[in-house]
């Protein structure tokens, strides 16, 4: 869905590869977390706040956003084909066939930072706001209202992201050793 990201995603030089693999499991996993009930309210921690401090009063933007946010966050983070899917975050890796062999917690952060910093990047937005409104997702989630929805993925998708991208990354070290790195 997020082909700009594979453009945006980049390995540190420096750090060596994990293998496609890992990559993909740990990419599978952070997409699961991101798209989960309780993920989806680690984000509406960071994404109400930024969305809602300059919306209007009449779109009862605290009350409405959760639900909004659930479906885009849903879209946006399936394990299968959203932001963290494998075919993005590891194109570079999985072209190459490596060994499993442990692989460094450097290496994971190394892999989801870029990832995280594309959340900022005005170009990937436009390009992510496009991809939503131009598919089904308005049609699949808020049919009775595609106006309204189209018109709101362009302001909360990209605050939304912008806050995500610059929040604390503190949990990436738990995150990249629940899954084994050394």
């Amino acid at each position: 869905m997020v082909v700009l990201l594979s453009v945006a995603v980049s390995v540190c030089s420096g750090a060596e590869p994990m293998s496609c693999e890992e990559c993909s499991l740990m990419a599978y996993s952070i997409g699961a977390s991101a798209s989960s009930d309780e993920g989806i309210q680690t984000e509406l921690g960071v994404v109400l706040p930024a969305v809602c401090a300059d919306a209007p009063a009449e779109e009862n933007c605290e009350e409405n956003l959760p639900i909004f946010w659930a479906a885009i966050a849903k879209t946006l983070f399936d394990p299968e084909r959203g932001w963290f899917n494998p075919q993005f975050l590891c194109s570079d890796i999985c072209l190459v066939k490596a060994a499993a062999r442990e692989f460094g917690c450097e290496e994971c952060a190394a892999r989801l930072v870029p990832s995280l910093d594309a959340m900022t990047d005005e170009e990937v937005l436009v390009g992510v706001v496009a991809d939503l409104q131009n598919g089904e997702f308005c049609q699949d989630f808020f049919s009775e209202n595609l106006e309204k929805c189209t018109s709101a993925l362009e302001t909360v998708v990209p605050t939304a992201l912008t806050a995500i991208g610059m929040s604390d990354r503190a949990w990436i070290p738990d995150f990249c050793a629940s899954h084994d790195c050394v």
